[in-house]
């Protein structure tokens, strides 16, 4: 029985770490993919339960065997993420590295009270209490420690793949795998030079951690001027266009005038010949040619216009069709830049997702509304593969590189509080807000 409670105490003291280590990432996974990870979470719990129980059984009860237990039993709860939360191997590391390091800190504490009473205690019971304390001590810490991260880039790591995570994770990694090894023996901590080599590992980590925040601060100044950059890419494209647009519909009104001459006598002759039907057909050739030469607008504001005249160009360059019906002034309650880049980012999306897709199945549909100081947008394509969605319902992309500008979506709509739906049905992925300038001023 002994043995059992003892399996049971190292298995439960992981626990926290498994939480600590999920909760950065939750935010990336899908209910769906949430109730596997949970099920996997279970599995390698009852595994490690059995394993344990075996080992224990055939093993003298001591320190380093609680260790071994400790550090095994860690390392395949990190397998468990790496299978199930793709494309985030260093994250994963560095999390670990920062939870091992803030358990380790709280195990020392435990192993040094432990440490004054160790000859009157049961080998087995001494890893009983182990557990004990080091849970009493997490309860006490995990408030404080919750108010500083709760903020921080820990819980947008998942969102995140411009940070150089491929080298940082090692500081906070490397800091628990040496104190780990030198401390891999069959004692708990007895002196206070090892106590002191603890808490100063954990201090280090705690400013690996203050270190990365700073320059999480300093990587979202960069990002808001790499899209103040593209806005300002968009609207010279914008103007290159309409420029060209302009040069092009003054060659064309200059043949029109040239030849308008020759029609107005064709039509006269066509007329007193009593051949109307010839007159009409004329007529509306010269009502097509005056259609063509008008400049291509979508709305009345000229920033979201350019943006929307950049991505349909670009689209219909890639033989993707377009329909819009696009109904947005020029004076709106929210910053034209904002929405211009939101625009920006979905059509973006929606090309890249076009791309995908096979001949005649590349569509693209964009319908916007404006009514009563609210602007409703809609955009569509067609997408005949699977798309996985996050909490916020947004899609979220296992390839590196993409879906990137769905956090820069997130943003602004956080910023207006608009609402954003997404949906994929019948191979159509549609994307829905809606913004109201009366939540501007809650």
């Amino acid at each position: 029985m002994k043995i059992l409670v003892v399996t049971f105490a190292i298995t439960l003291a992981l626990i926290p770490g498994v939480i600590l280590r999920y909760l950065p990432f939750s935010k990336l996974l899908a209910a769906k993919q949430k109730k596997h990870l949970m099920l996997c979470y279970i599995l390698c719990f009852i595994t490690q339960n059995i394993a344990f129980f075996t080992i224990l059984k055939n093993t003298q009860a001591n320190p380093a065997v609680y260790k071994t237990l400790i550090t095994i039993g860690g390392i395949l709860y990190l397998f468990v993420n790496l299978m199930m939360i793709k494309n985030m191997f260093f994250q994963h590391l560095f999390i670990l590295g920062m939870v091992s390091n803030y358990a380790l800190v709280l195990h020392s504490f435990s192993a040094i009270v432990l440490s004054q009473y160790v000859h009157r205690i049961p080998p087995h019971r001494q890893l009983i209490m182990q557990t004990g304390i080091y849970l009493l001590l997490l309860t006490l810490s995990i408030y404080p420690v919750w108010r500083l991260l709760k903020h921080s880039f820990i819980f947008n790591i998942s969102r995140e793949d411009h940070y150089y995570w491929h080298i940082i994770w090692l500081i906070p990694f490397l800091l628990y795998i040496g104190n780990t090894v030198v401390t891999m023996n069959s004692c708990w901590i007895n002196t206070w030079q090892q106590l002191v080599a603890r808490i100063t590992t954990g201090s280090a980590a705690l400013v690996a951690w203050k270190t990365v925040s700073l320059d999480f601060k300093t990587l979202q100044e960069k990002l808001f001027l790499q899209s103040t950059n593209k806005l300002l890419h968009i609207q010279i494209e914008g103007i290159k266009q309409q420029a060209q647009t302009i040069h092009e519909n003054n060659e064309k009104m200059h043949i029109l005038r040239h030849d308008m001459r020759h029609h107005v006598q064709v039509l006269s002759s066509l007329i007193h010949s009593g051949e109307l039907s010839a007159a009409s057909s004329l007529l509306a050739e010269l009502s097509d040619n005056l259609q063509s030469i008008k400049p291509i607008a979508f709305c009345n504001n000229p920033v979201i216009n350019s943006a929307l005249l950049v991505y349909i160009s670009k689209a219909k360059e890639e033989h993707i069709l377009v329909t819009s019906e696009v109904a947005i002034p020029q004076d709106i309650p929210w910053n034209s830049n904002d929405i211009a880049i939101l625009f920006a980012n979905v059509l973006e999306n929606a090309i890249h997702a076009s791309r995908q897709q096979k001949e005649g199945h590349k569509e693209i549909h964009i319908f916007t509304k404006y009514d009563d100081q609210k602007l409703g947008i809609e955009v569509k394509n067609r997408f005949e593969g699977e798309i996985l969605f996050n909490d916020h319902g947004m899609p979220i992309s296992l390839e590196k590189g993409h879906g990137i500008g769905m956090s820069s979506i997130h943003a602004i709509v956080s910023k207006y509080r608009g609402s954003v739906i997404c949906s994929h049905a019948d191979h159509w992925f549609t994307i829905r807000f809606m913004f109201s300038e009366c939540l501007l001023t809650i």
